[in-house]
């Protein structure tokens, strides 16, 4: 299986599996014949979305056990519904996680802060340094102007581009003031807006581990004998 492409948080890449699980099995149920018996792909299923859940340690599905044969059909059933509450509960999850580290900028804050990392281009292409660190901290700050440029600009690359000036900070010299000036500066106006903003929602708890149906124990099949009720005294 190709896991290429997955998202660094191991919840989204969970759902991004799940999602590639869930096509596949109705292309096979697509290309089923008919009234073929299609069990053995619903059990397919689970086992792929239980392998991936313990393989990114999700606890939600700890519980969950390949169902019987017999019983794949309606053991289906309720671990699809499982699986897609999970799903709808982590994306609300992790998207107000992310407007929680994030703030939209208006188009003129857009603008100084494209005008900050440009003044920050600036000195660093006049700066006396290693030519490779120089373009890590130019991806860094790409990183940074395509953030800006979006609905909502994220924390993390800000973040990561003073980490690097402050690593750098040696090779730097005097070159690392009027740099981290620029950077205060674009985390003035990010500051600025985000305190304007309204306080979020309350975060949701992740999702409590759910125990999936137990089945049902029989009684003995047949006529009940009902000879003995007599001698039960009442």
């Amino acid at each position: 299986m190709n896991l290429s492409g997955l998202d660094e948080d191991d919840e989204i890449a969970f759902t991004q599996l799940v999602e590639r699980f869930n096509g596949e099995l109705a292309q096979q149920l697509h290309d089923a014949e008919d009234r073929e018996d299609t069990r053995h792909y619903h059990i397919d299923y689970i086992n792929n979305v239980l392998a991936a859940a313990r393989g990114f340690e999700i606890e939600a599905f700890s519980s969950w056990e390949l169902p019987t044969y017999d019983d794949a059909y309606a053991q289906y059933r309720l671990f699809s519904y499982f699986v897609k509450s999970y799903v709808m509960q982590t994306h609300i999850r992790k998207q107000r996680v992310i407007k929680t580290y994030s703030v939209s900028l208006a188009i003129e804050d857009k603008e100084r802060i494209h005008h900050l990392i440009n003044g920050i281009r600036e000195i660093l292409t006049k700066a006396d340094i290693d030519e490779k660190k120089r373009n890590s901290l130019f991806d860094k700050l790409n990183a940074l102007a395509a953030d800006v440029d979006r609905a909502r600009t994220q924390f993390q690359n800000l973040m990561l581009a003073g980490l690097e000036v402050a690593h750098l900070g040696d090779a730097l010299g005097k070159t690392l003031n009027p740099v981290n000036e620029l950077l205060d500066r674009i985390k003035g106006i990010i500051a600025r807006v985000k305190g304007e903003e309204p306080e979020p929602f309350k975060l949701p708890s992740p999702q409590k581990r759910i125990e999936p149906p137990k089945k049902q124990i029989e009684g003995p099949k047949g006529k009940i004998d009902r000879s003995l009720d007599d001698e039960i005294p009442f």
